[in-house]
């Protein structure tokens, strides 16, 4: 037995030596080889190399482990620099300031538009008490300019915050994705032959295209996004206990029931793009196979008789 098994070592060490790959900090890229099935590449943002490590149920528990939430964080992020970090934090604290506005917007409209409704009834039912109709046309026209101009530089600010948002968020996240894509195709470039042969003409291009814009899309405006709701919920909440409690109470009591629809959408939704991912790997790599005969045929000149075996 011993004699057996002595040979077999030296044979994965040159296996584990010859499938060596680019040296870059990323989790787990790419990594079944469906011909052998013995072995897969692990490459950790800790250590820069690549180590051969088998494909069984021990390593499938292990993946399926619990990280922890800065963790999961940091392996999200793996491939942001220190400009990047300063674009997402300048971003949030936009985020910040776009969710803190528009309460106090609606204050200063809501002040001014209680002010015109005293002034119309002052106007319909007191009609004959000129005192008190030129009093509070009086308070009307001084409380317009500036309740006009706090609007007004409410909103651009908060424009201004979105915008800012928004941009430094897509320019990370364009910048990490740019990261991955080179990652990805220098590690595929040191893949074996047989490795790049066992996959469809065009599969590697969809997979790069579908998974970077998945990254992308759950890289670039999420955060914030969340940041922005629970900003906007506590500042408004915040807001209405102090202009009146009692009905603030009243409409915190539907809050619940909307944060389980929501969760139950999402896990729908999030069910439902799983399955059309598969659809549409399936689609695209036969629409690719498909014109890549047609291409071989024209090449040929055979058209006619494939017309006619067909």
């Amino acid at each position: 037995m011993t004699a057996n098994n002595e040979p077999a070592k030296p044979e994965s060490q040159e296996e584990a030596e010859s499938q060596k790959s680019v040296v870059y900090p990323i989790e787990d890229l790419y990594v079944d080889d469906p011909k052998k099935n013995t072995k897969a590449y692990e490459v950790t943002p800790d250590k820069a190399s690549e180590k051969a490590i088998s494909i069984d149920s021990d390593a499938k528990d292990s993946k399926k482990q619990e990280k922890s939430g800065l963790s999961s964080y940091k392996d999200l992020y793996a491939f942001s620099d220190r400009t990047d970090v300063k674009l997402m934090a300048v971003g949030l604290t936009c985020a910040l300031l776009q969710a803190g506005i528009p309460p106090f917007v609606w204050l200063v409209m809501g002040n001014f538009v209680s002010l015109s409704i005293t002034r119309e009834e002052e106007r319909v039912f007191n009609s004959s008490t000129s005192t008190n109709a030129s009093t509070v046309d009086d308070q009307f026209a001084a409380s317009a300019t500036p309740a006009f101009i706090a609007m007004l530089s409410l909103s651009v600010s908060m424009f201004i915050a979105a915008f800012i948002q928004r941009l430094a968020w897509e320019v990370s996240g364009i910048r990490q994705v740019f990261r991955v894509k080179r990652t990805y195709v220098r590690k595929m470039l040191h893949m074996d032959v047989s490795w790049l042969e066992s996959r469809q003409s065009g599969q590697m291009a969809t997979m790069l295209q579908e998974h970077t814009d998945a990254i992308y899309s759950g890289i670039s405006d999420n955060i914030p996004m969340v940041l922005f709701i629970i900003t906007y919920l506590i500042v408004n909440i915040a807001v209405c206990i102090y202009i009146q409690w009692d009905v603030t109470l009243v409409m915190c009591s539907v809050i619940p029931l909307l944060i389980i629809s929501r969760i139950l959408f999402s896990k729908w939704f999030e069910k439902t793009m799983d399955e059309e991912m598969v659809l549409q790997n399936k689609i695209s790599n036969l629409v690719n196979e498909t014109f890549s005969c047609i291409r071989t045929v024209i090449s040929f000149a055979a058209q006619k008789q494939t017309i006619n075996k067909y």
